[in-house]
């Protein structure tokens, strides 16, 4: 409830509500070790309530990796 409160409001929202509560998973701690269960669990919830994906924190648009290479210019003398 903690989280929620503070997430909504950091973010001004004028509520806290489903979107409020399901953006606070990440920052669960007591599940920090357990990426796979605390998936699980998210995924569970979205099933059994028909919340729309889009608004899962874990979408894969979200965890997927970046790979961040930098080019350097070789200075030619």
């Amino acid at each position: 409830m903690y989280n929620a409160f503070v997430y909504a409001k950091v973010n001004n929202r004028s509520k806290v509500g489903l979107e409020e509560i399901i953006n606070t998973f990440k920052n669960w701690n007591y599940l920090d070790d357990e990426f796979d269960f605390k998936l699980k669990i998210l995924d569970a919830i979205f099933t059994e309530f028909k919340i729309d994906s889009r608004l899962h924190p874990y979408s894969k648009k979200t965890w997927k990796r970046k790979n961040n290479i930098i080019s350097l210019k070789q200075n030619s003398k």
